[in-house]
């Protein structure tokens, strides 16, 4: 059986105010989630940036490492103490 116009515009109000407690309950939480992981990511960035910085001569020493490696035929030997 078809619904009336009146019962479907009753029946989207109904459903609007489910949808209005559950996003109520929701959204306090969301905000606080979206805080955090901002948060976050700024803590992340400010970390990458300090590796980055610690680590900027780290690709070079590894090519040279290996040059050396390469050119004693990587007979490196016991890392001395």
């Amino acid at each position: 059986m078809a619904l009336s116009r009146e019962q479907l515009k009753k029946e989207f109000w109904q459903l609007q105010s489910q949808i209005d407690a559950i996003e109520a309950e929701s959204t306090p939480k969301r905000i606080f989630r979206d805080q955090k992981v901002n948060e976050y990511d700024a803590y992340i960035r400010t970390l990458d940036t300090e590796i980055k910085e610690i680590e900027k001569d780290l690709v070079e020493l590894k090519n040279q490492q290996g040059m050396a490696s390469r050119a004693i035929g990587g007979q490196v030997g016991a890392r001395p103490d």
